[in-house]
């Protein structure tokens, strides 16, 4: 019998002759094979013997077929978002004017249909203006308010491979975190100059003098090199500092990289509305509290590193509200930890008073009406119920211009969060009432859903795609001009034509699903001055959210089926 090591090369012995037999004999069985009608499993047992023979690994196992119905897609295993806002509503005649900017920072953990990793990190600043409902509407019971705006974001999307680190993952991460904390740096930096300049009339109207402008720019760059230059520079004792410490010495160990050439980069914009409400049903002591808003957004996305899909067009609805009640430590606590908390607070109080009399070298009081109000608003704590959602619809277009996919993304998210507060609310002469409210919550449970159909339109085979995708866009467009609520139903997928594209899209496409574990930390100050009837209200957030994969699914004729390429 001749062994597998003969035709490797391990058997020194063996001549020229009987190798030349070998391959004889081996070429009649497979001409035998190819030629004649020998059932299938005979055949196969000839194959895999000639597979051995030859020396071939995987003898006898048949290639695993791929699922046509899997999505040969990105998938997103590990999402942390960092927002913060600022609100500012001044009233004037019969309405309030309202601004705000927000700022969100995600890195994104990309597992791509290859295997490979990419973590991405996009930062996205929003500005609104707009107008609000005048503060004559509330009262200490009672507060609503609703508004009207306008709203803008222009993001970029930075992408780091773990392929530029010799595939280390970690180190790729590790680029990514630096470089987000550099990108908030770098923000807030651009806000400080933006807000100089806003509120200096001479220098904002320095920039219509020719040259000027220029000049100014230059100017902030060089106020921002050495910023930059300052933090390196202190980052050993400013890296100890609470909250922001970590943030500042990552960023001075960020990456080279020009911040002008994103991987991507979007911009978006649309009305938004929204409504907050506030009831104080027992002042002091159990409060109501819910708010909502809604944004429609239309915008484009250009993928700097695609040809295929370079610019992706979209229009999107979103909306989120939230519902939530306080109750008094009053209530909460026995009546022995309620005194020991009040005790405590005046302890507090009477230490603050102390330290200014030190430092003031004469006695210093805190006035007993600010005692006062420093307890009105006793330390409260509660429960918060929120939800999102979001419905997208993204057509994809090669640099030629040509139609090469289709994405409609929805998405929902709930989150259920412990609450505290505590804050003053302090009357003043004339008139004037100051109050100042300080909450945090975080997440009990959460969950968010993300699914996103996906169907080809580019070459002769996606023909019918292209043309079934174009005729329910197009009717969907013009529900929009003569029936909106037509429209509305085709659009959340609630319409007979709709579903009807949904099946198609099920047959033809892809249909895939990813489900994470939320978690959502919120601080929040709010701050309202109220004098002669006119109200100044301003709102801080921060708000850090992480979300883990915890399952994904796709749709087949059979039913969904797990994706377990994407929980790796």
């Amino acid at each position: 019998m001749i062994g597998r090591h003969s035709l490797n090369g391990r058997d020194a012995g063996a001549g020229t002759l009987e190798y030349a037999a070998v391959l004889l004999l081996v070429s009649a069985i497979f001409g035998v094979v190819i030629t004649s009608a020998i059932p299938s499993t005979v055949s196969g047992g000839i194959r895999t013997a000639i597979c051995r023979i030859l020396g071939e690994s995987n003898c006898g196992v048949a290639p695993q077929a791929s699922d046509p119905y899997e999505p040969q897609q990105d998938c997103w295993t590990d999402v942390t978002d960092r927002t913060v806002e600022g609100m500012l509503t001044v009233d004037v005649r019969y309405v309030a004017v309202r601004v705000a900017h927000r700022v969100t920072i995600t890195t994104r953990r990309v597992l791509h249909p290859d295997g490979t990793v990419t973590w991405d990190v996009i930062v996205s600043p929003n500005v609104e203006a707009g107008v609000s409902t005048p503060g004559i509407l509330s009262n200490r019971v009672i507060d609503p308010l609703a508004w009207a705006v306008l709203q803008g974001t222009a993001g970029k999307i930075y992408s780091f491979n773990a392929s530029d680190y010799g595939g280390d993952e970690k180190k790729a991460k590790e680029a990514a975190q630096r470089y987000a904390d550099k990108l908030w740096i770098n923000q807030a930096q651009d806000d400080a100059l933006f807000a100089v300049e806003a509120g200096t009339p001479i220098i904002q109207n320095l920039r219509y003098i020719p040259g000027a402008k220029n000049v100014i720019n230059a100017t902030n760059n060089v106020i921002k090199g050495g910023a930059n230059w300052l933090m390196k520079v202190t980052s050993p004792i400013t890296k100890h500092l609470p909250m922001i410490g970590d943030n500042i010495d990552r960023a001075t160990k960020a990456p080279h990289r020009d911040v002008n050439k994103p991987d991507q980069h979007f911009i978006e914009g649309g009305p938004s509305i929204g409504w907050n409400l506030d009831v104080n049903a027992i002042p002091g002591m159990l409060s109501f509290w819910s708010a909502g808003r809604g944004f429609v957004n239309a915008g484009v996305r250009y993928n700097n590193n695609s040809d295929k899909y370079y610019k992706n067009e979209y229009f999107k609805i979103n909306g989120e509200t939230d519902a939530a009640f306080n109750l008094s430590a009053k209530v909460l606590l026995p009546t022995s930890a309620e005194k020991a908390v009040s005790a405590g607070l005046d302890k507090y109080i009477a230490r603050i008073e102390g330290l200014l009399s030190q430092k003031s070298g004469s006695q210093v009081a805190i006035p007993s009406a600010t005692k006062a109000s420093l307890k009105l608003i006793w330390p409260m704590g509660g429960l918060d119920i929120k939800g999102k959602a979001a419905r997208m619809f993204m057509l994809s277009r090669d640099k030629q211009g040509n139609p090469t996919q289709l994405r409609i993304v929805t998405e929902t998210q709930w989150v259920f969060s412990w609450r505290a507060l505590s804050g003053a609310d302090q009357n003043l002469a004339s008139g004037r009432q100051n109050v100042a409210v300080g909450f945090v919550q975080g997440s009990i449970a959460g969950r968010k859903y993300n699914t996103q159909s996906i169907l080809d339109l580019d070459g002769p085979e996606h023909a019918e795609n292209l043309k079934q995708a174009k005729n329910f866009l197009t009717g969907m467009g013009l529900n929009a001009l003569t029936h909106p609520i037509n429209a509305v139903r085709d659009f959340t997928n609630s319409s007979p034509e709709a579903k009807k594209f949904s099946a198609y899209i099920d047959q033809n496409g892809q249909t895939y699903q990813q489900i994470w574990d939320s978690n959502v930390t919120t601080f929040v100050g709010f701050g309202k001055t109220i004098s002669g009837g006119k109200y100044v209200r301003f709102l801080p957030v921060y708000e850090p959210e992480t979300n883990k994969l915890v399952g994904a699914q796709y749709k087949t004729p059979q039913g969904w089926k797990p994706w377990t390429h994407c929980q790796r």
